[in-house]
């Protein structure tokens, strides 16, 4: 693991922040053609801005165009308790896809699940603050206060979401919502770093513009956008 500060510069504006880079392969070996992308993270934690930025990126995460609207882009072969199920949706996914992936938003175990099957897994954690999930949270099961259950019942799946992400023995990312939205840039290149994958410059600009950071959109011109690394 490198310690390297990433810089992204557009004219008026400079993102910098100090990042861990996720060592995939070491330096001069190929990049891995095929994998398996994992976005891991608690209920109204992040993991939808995630799908929706590999998704646009290029990489397939709802296969069916009704999941995207209706499932908040969760394949809902992978939903289901069902062994037999789940390794047949892995199956067909792997024969169409060299690199796919799929949103699990449901804390730690489906993930558990599935990872002895599936292809060269990279997992993509999502964390976001405690308080910020509750309240969302509330407001889904249309409560009208935070109470004590639920902010503990937040609390463990957070915990239980760190406590799982220090185990994964395979290529991880931990991003968090808060920087997500404050540094769009930031987090779609550190996905394309992590991930090792091409996108056209018109793919990457649609990804970093979908994503409305504190203060609104920032929207970017792919020709004027520059990056670097700078060894800290």
């Amino acid at each position: 693991m490198s310690k390297t500060k990433l810089v992204i510069e557009y004219p008026g504006v400079v993102f910098e922040t100090k990042v861990i880079a996720p060592t995939i392969t070491n330096v001069g070996e190929v990049p891995t053609q095929t994998k398996t992308v994992v976005v891991v993270g608690v209920p109204k934690g992040g993991t939808s801005v995630t799908a929706i930025t590999l998704d646009m990126l290029g990489i397939p995460i709802a296969t069916r165009d009704h999941e995207k609207h209706t499932s908040f882009y969760e394949n809902q072969k992978f939903m289901v308790a069902n062994l037999e199920t789940n390794l047949a949706e892995i199956k067909r996914l792997d024969s169409l896809h060299a690199v796919w992936g799929f949103k699990n938003p449901s804390g730690v175990h489906v993930s558990k699940r599935l990872s002895p099957h599936l292809r060269n897994p990279h997992y993509v954690f999502v964390t976001r603050d405690v308080v910020a999930v509750a309240e969302s949270v509330a407001y889904q099961r249309n409560k009208q206060k935070l109470s004590d259950s639920l902010i503990s019942e937040c609390s463990t799946q957070n915990q239980d979401l760190l406590k799982y992400y220090v185990t994964v023995d395979a290529p991880k990312l931990l991003v968090s919502y808060e920087r997500i939205q404050k540094f769009p840039a930031v987090f779609v290149f550190s996905l394309l770093r992590f991930l090792q994958v091409d996108c056209s410059d018109e793919m990457v600009v649609s990804a970093i513009n979908h994503i409305s950071p504190i203060g609104g959109y920032i929207h970017f011109d792919g020709a004027k956008l520059r990056i670097r690394d700078e060894e800290d």
